[in-house]
């Protein structure tokens, strides 16, 4: 087999134990070597096999392998978004008023994922595209294979949805969702609304208009392209799995204690921008509150965080271990925590632990032997497993 391009052996960059409720945790951090070139501030992973696929948040790809033993890069073509139009032409960042955030900013990747297929490893990428005609963007999902083996391209980025052009008075990408997991023919993909919510940008309630993707959670058929609307009302969807008993849960950004974790159900109607379990940040309230009238029914989240955690992508554990599987793990950014959420026979949340690991935490997935492995926005991998020999001492030690 061909050596991978840039092969980079490396040491082990940290390890620390860590106490938690019910299990102790040994944590193996591998900080990416600065040679790669990998951007830090977004992107995501998939796992294949026995590889660790890394998509950072300006489109290059890299591949690691014996849990950061070894990484290279992965010389696939370019992503066709057009940074290069984007940084000449498109709007600049600017501050929102006089003490608020940028805006203009967020043009990147946003998540990658794959399935194995008969021909190869068939990836999924989504991500903004600058449209120069419309000096605009818009969301994209391109595709491409790979090789089982060696991770080689066969063939080119084909497109497999492309959201609506955003027509709005400012950019606002890092509320663009993105985030996919699929199931059999089909990929599901959460659609941010960019906040187009009539308090932040002037709109029409893009996320309550079936008629556009904005703030929608999307089924496509991977057969022939076609999409279907699976639930709206949402903000910004940065985590979405299906457990294995079918059941979607999603993550979704709030404003200012609005974050919320979602059982997903085929034509739930999930509020925003009407309703928020948040206020607005620089007031007491939520300017849309004070409107409704008659409002239609939505879907109440199965748990909800105040303050706002900032919560990412989750999975449901599997094989990790007895005291953990069937839990849900949900990343955080804002709170650099990873929460591990208990479910009872009936689905209801009755307790969450946050588990403080100091980084901002953006992807999730798991290794075929059951490692946790954690993707952060300072371009590091945090691979997680029990440490056996504490708990076969079944000793905790005390501080």
């Amino acid at each position: 087999m061909p050596r991978p391009v840039g092969l980079t052996v490396h040491e082990l960059h940290s390890r620390s134990t860590l106490d938690t409720a019910l299990l102790p945790l040994l944590i193996d951090t591998v900080e990416m070597p600065d040679g790669l070139g990998v951007h830090h501030g977004g992107g995501g992973i998939t796992v294949v096999g026995d590889a660790i696929i890394i998509a950072d948040v300006k489109g290059a790809f890299f591949a690691v392998r014996a849990k950061g033993d070894t990484s290279n890069t992965l010389a696939l073509p370019a992503l066709p978004n057009f940074e290069d139009q984007y940084d000449q032409f498109a709007r600049k960042p600017f501050p929102l008023g006089t003490t608020g955030p940028m805006v203009n900013t967020g043009f990147g990747l946003h998540d990658v994922e794959s399935r194995m297929e008969p021909a190869g490893i068939r990836l999924f990428v989504s991500y903004e595209r600058y449209l120069k005609e419309l000096n605009t963007t818009a969301l994209v999902v391109s595709t491409i294979l790979l090789g089982e083996t060696d991770l080689r391209p066969r063939g080119s980025w084909q497109d497999i949805y492309r959201g609506q052009p955003l027509d709005a008075e400012w950019y606002s990408g890092a509320a663009g969702g993105g985030r996919m997991t699929t199931k059999g023919n089909y990929l599901y993909l959460s659609v941010g609304d960019y906040n187009q919510d009539n308090v932040f940008m002037a709109s029409t309630l893009e996320s309550q208009n079936p008629d556009n993707d904005f703030g929608k959670i999307l089924k496509i058929d991977l057969r022939t392209k076609a999409k279907r609307l699976v639930s709206m009302g949402h903000r910004n969807t940065q985590g979405l799995t299906i457990t294995a008993n079918g059941t979607m849960y999603a993550t979704e950004q709030g404003p200012r204690g609005g974050d919320r974790l979602n059982t997903i159900v085929a034509g739930g109607n999930y509020g925003w921008p009407v309703t928020t379990l948040g206020t607005h940040y620089t007031t007491y309230d939520w300017p849309h509150h004070s409107r409704q009238t008659a409002a239609p029914h939505f879907e109440q989240p199965l748990y909800a965080w105040v303050p706002s955690v900032g919560p990412s992508n989750l999975i449901e554990v599997t094989h990790f271990n007895i005291a953990w599987n069937n839990d849900l793990l949900v990343e955080s950014l804002k709170a650099q925590s990873l929460f591990r959420l208990r479910r009872d026979s009936e689905g209801r949340v009755i307790y969450s632990e946050p588990i403080r690991l100091g980084h901002r935490l953006r992807d999730i997935g798991t290794l075929t032997d059951g490692t946790l492995v954690l993707w952060t926005d300072d371009a590091q991998l945090m691979f997680i497993n029990v440490d056996t020999a504490t708990l076969a001492s079944n000793w905790r030690k005390m501080n």
